[in-house]
This record gives structure tokens, C-alpha cells and sequence, in this order.
């Protein structure tokens, strides 16, 4: 269940769900790898559907060693950053 995960790693719905629910989302999908939804990076990702890599070629391959750098960059992320990613999913699906 999302809400009881530190993290979620996923694409499309599940990413989010995610997002909404205010928990780190690595998006991982049909795309690649996407990477960390960060405040900086979260509008292109709500564009792309959450699909992967922003412009990825599809099954697209990515490296171990990549998702475990955006796995620990997303114990970086603070509360509010997630508040405000959440915050604008809203707003965005309202529109």
C-alpha cells in the first residue's frame, strides 16, 4: 500500500499516487528511468504522465547504479517540498 511505503518507485498512476499522498517517487517506467520527482523536476513529470526518462525512447535501459543514486538523493527531500509537489497535483487536476 502506498500509504504505509517511505518511498515509492513506479510510473504512471502509481507515481501519482505517490506524489499526492506526500512520499518521495522515483519514476520508473516504459521510459526509463525518470528519476527523483523534485520540485525542479515535478511539472515535466506530471507532463510526461509519470512514463519514465523526461524524452526516453521506450524500454529504454538504466543502470543499478543510477537508481541507487536517486534513491539516496530522496532522503533529501523535506516536507514541505513534498507538501507543495502534492499541493500543485491538485491544483493541476483541477484545472
Amino acid at each position: 500500500r502506498i500509504d504505509d511505503a517511505d518511498l515509492i518507485i513506479g510510473a504512471g498512476s502509481t507515481a501519482y499516487e505517490g506524489v499526492l499522498r506526500r512520499k518521495p517517487v522515483i519514476v520508473v517506467g516504459e521510459y526509463g528511468l525518470g528519476g527523483l520527482v523534485t520540485p525542479d523536476t515535478f511539472r515535466k513529470h506530471y507532463n510526461n504522465r509519470f512514463r519514465g526518462k523526461i524524452n526516453g525512447v521506450r524500454n529504454e535501459s538504466f543502470s543499478l547504479e543510477n537508481l541507487e543514486k536517486e534513491i539516496n538523493k530522496s532522503f533529501n527531500l523535506t516536507f514541505q517540498e513534498l507538501q507543495m509537489m502534492s499541493n500543485q497535483t491538485i491544483t493541476l487536476q483541477n484545472i
